[in-house]
């Protein structure tokens, strides 16, 4: 598995590589640090 991180104007994403699947992890550093996740093939 590879991962990077990538920082955004506001929080960053968390793209982790297993093959054929990506998963990116977007976190906003908000108050109620809100995750999301977006599955890609």
């Amino acid at each position: 598995m590879d991962s990077k991180k990538i920082n955004l104007k506001k929080g960053f994403v968390d793209i982790y590589d297993f093959g054929e699947i990506k998963l990116h992890a977007y976190q906003t550093n908000d108050l109620m640090y809100d995750e999301s996740y977006i599955l890609g093939k």
